[in-house]
């Protein structure tokens, strides 16, 4: 009798959703008949890399035979010497995915709760189910973490605590006042994983800085990636800071190098690139207000953001707007998947980029999509 591999798997493993991965654009563009498509689904920098971690990249790779350093020291100390804290508080990862996962690991017994708002990352669910763990979700109030609900869920069993700070992909903030007041409370029995992958973005003058929390001996993790302020998402670096247990705990679990040489040097470029950390930042500001403001003038209601992406109300299912988006050539991302139906996530794309998404939008609301779409398939990038 031929075996079933499906029950030679964890059956754990089995019950988590397969990741749907996104067509190359490549053949996105071949499918759509369109000369390129605008990424705007996937929060990537529209700067595309950092100067600095290019240059980096092109002195090592000459070196990509030799096995990088499993333990990232140099990347350790200079981050260290960036945020004030100690290189043995820092655990180094393939993208902050990969960080999320192995804090999963460390954190999470068979049975433990863990709160995660919704929506938020999908991957905190993934993290705390491969691991046994048994996520309670807590709803946002006004595209908001709503910290009151949060702690009205905490029970004996509630192990870990999850927030997106700013949350993705609602765009919104915690304050430092309400966030304060949060930690003050809480127990000190229970971890905060403080996900700020889209911290660098953030203009709003009482966001807080989640390293604070570990200067007054809180049980914080601290999460951050080089994926979209240093436009190294295909190069994969992320990190997390804590306290030095819980980044030895870490270096434990994780593969010995999984951070490969040329993302070591990416990191060390990127983070000597000042300039281009103001560029991004100026741009996607810029940027980001005017689709906002372009949005209202379409009778439309984005979420206010301090991320590089907008997430809108088009006031109808999001998906069809999304597929229409995409045969004029624009990728979307359509919020059904977060439970938000009439809501799609733009990314901040450079201006032209913007500039076509409002062009196309307006013309699909107002009930001329073939126009739209041949605009779309003409010369422009």
């Amino acid at each position: 009798m031929p075996y079933s591999p499906e029950q030679l798997v964890r059956s754990r493993v089995m019950q988590l959703p397969a990741y749907k991965r996104p067509p190359r654009p490549e053949a996105l563009a071949r499918e759509q008949g369109v000369a390129r498509i605008a990424r705007l689904g996937l929060n990537e920098n529209p700067l595309g890399p950092s100067p600095g971690a290019l240059r980096e990249v092109r002195r090592f790779l000459r070196r990509i035979h030799e096995y990088p350093d499993g333990a990232s020291a140099l990347l350790k100390e200079k981050l260290a010497a960036d945020l004030g804290v100690e290189a043995d508080q820092i655990a180094t990862s393939n993208g902050a995915d990969d960080i999320l996962l192995l804090l999963g690991q460390i954190f999470v017994d068979e049975g433990d709760q863990c709160i995660i708002p919704a929506p938020s990352f999908p991957i905190y669910t993934r993290s705390v189910r491969l691991m046994g763990g048994r996520p309670i979700f807590s709803p946002l109030r006004n595209h908001t973490i709503d910290l009151n609900d949060i702690r009205a869920r905490i029970t004996a069993e509630t192990k870990v605590i999850f927030l997106c700070n700013p949350n993705n992909p609602t765009g919104t903030i915690l304050t430092r006042a309400v966030l304060d007041e949060f930690m003050g409370r809480l127990p000190d029995r229970l971890v905060v994983i403080l996900d700020e992958a889209y911290r660098e973005f953030v203009t709003h003058a009482e966001f807080p800085d989640g390293l604070a929390y570990l200067q007054q001996g809180k049980p914080v993790v601290v999460v951050r990636t080089f994926s979209k302020i240093a436009g190294l998402a295909g190069i994969r670096l992320g990190y997390a800071v804590g306290h030095p247990a819980f980044a030895e705990a870490i270096d434990r679990v994780r593969n010995p190098f999984n951070v490969n040489i040329l993302a070591q040097a990416a990191g060390l470029g990127a983070l000597r690139d000042k300039a281009f950390t103001k560029k991004t930042l100026k741009t996607t500001v810029q940027e980001r207000d005017w689709l906002a403001a372009e949005f209202h003038r379409l009778g439309l209601e984005p979420i206010p953001s301090e991320t590089n992406f907008v997430c809108v109300d088009v006031r109808q299912d999001g998906e069809p707007v999304a597929e229409h988006l995409l045969t004029c050539g624009i990728q979307v991302r359509s919020c059904g998947i977060y439970t938000m139906p009439n809501h799609i996530r733009i990314s901040v794309g450079t201006h032209r980029e913007n500039a076509r998404v409002i062009r196309v939008l307006a013309g699909f609301l107002a009930g001329s999509p073939a126009r739209t779409r041949r605009t779309a398939r003409g010369r422009r990038p």
